[in-house]
């Protein structure tokens, strides 16, 4: 047990990756379970989608309503409420079978939701990336405005596409793992606790083997393939980045990585951003400190490591002192 926390700080440690994100407004939430976070998504997305047409139309520039991607986000905001009465019902008998030690007898989790005919329909409309695709080209044609206004538009429309993309391939990759684990036959709860656990194992594993694959490349050996368990640890990581993204985006970006590379991101989103867009350069400064912060936060973390196996190794060399 203790090697294994060790190996974890020691994962976490050979990389540093800063954020520095603009959301409008900050809830101090956990991320909650697989099923609760992934429909949070899809509403945000949702959202965001229906502001920007709602924007479009001021331009001013009519969006037909026979879309079918606007067709279906439309029904999705009318039946998001009850979308999410119907999952915490299904969680709360899950909870309840759970605590009375009963055994499951429906399909639980992910799989089980999206499944039912009154959500499936809905969601792989408002997954179809063609249909997105198409109203982003056809509206597209049809902007007359000035150069700026323009680009400001064409970007967020292939933002949302890029979003649903990710959305829609972590939805197939989490359904494969939802159903496998329902062909094992395993019969826990998929309870919101549950998953959580589930979901810090698995990004615990992945986290071994890129620190694995790393030394790997450092001695010129070629990174192993992996299992399954992996990319399902992928999958959690990127659900996770996706709901703690979704209400905001990240405007500027530093990664330091094991192997030397440094990498600086900045985000021109944060240009084309008209609310924000006058205080780009405050931003970049809180952006800097918040770099000097996570660095020497970093430095000490390491640090720690390092006294830790200088005193593990003096323990092995003389057990008896």
């Amino acid at each position: 047990m203790a090697g294994g926390r060790i190996s974890e700080l020691i994962s976490d440690a050979t990389n540093l990756e800063i954020n520095s994100v603009l959301v409008d407004g900050i809830s101090g939430r956990k991320m909650p379970g697989v099923t609760g976070a992934f429909l949070e998504i899809i509403s945000a997305w949702v959202h965001q989608f229906l502001e920007l047409k709602k924007e479009l139309e001021k331009e001013p520039l009519t969006i037909k309503k026979n879309y079918s991607i606007v067709t279906a986000a439309e029904k999705w905001k009318i039946k998001k409420e009850a979308f999410f009465e119907s999952w915490a019902f299904q969680e709360k008998k899950e909870m309840q079978a759970a605590y009375e030690g009963k055994p499951l007898a429906w399909k639980r989790g992910l799989s089980a939701f999206v499944e039912k005919e009154s959500v499936k329909n809905v969601l792989e409309n408002i997954l179809n990336v063609q249909d997105m695709d198409s109203f982003r080209a056809n509206v597209g044609s049809k902007l007359n405005m000035e150069k700026e206004t323009h680009r400001y538009y064409s970007m967020e429309m292939f933002r949302l596409l890029r979003v649903q993309t990710r959305i829609g391939r972590l939805k197939d990759r989490l359904l494969i793992a939802s159903k496998s684990d329902e062909a094992k036959g395993e019969d826990e709860s998929s309870s919101d606790w549950v998953e959580k656990v589930r979901t810090k194992i698995l990004e615990f594993k992945g986290k071994l083997r890129d620190l694995k694959n790393k030394f790997r490349r450092l001695f010129g050996l070629s990174p192993s393939s992996g299992r399954g368990d992996y990319l399902v640890n992928r999958d959690m990581q990127e659900l996770r980045k996706l709901w703690e993204l979704k209400d905001g985006y990240i405007y500027a970006q530093n990664t330091i990585q094991m192997d030397g590379d440094i990498l600086a991101r900045y985000n021109l989103r944060l240009h084309r951003d008209r609310l924000v867009r006058e205080m780009a350069d405050h931003l970049l400064d809180f952006h800097r400190g918040n770099v000097d912060v996570g660095i020497k936060h970093w430095h000490f973390i390491v640090e720690t490591l390092v006294r830790i196996a200088k005193a593990v190794g003096e323990k092995i060399g003389n057990p008896f002192r």
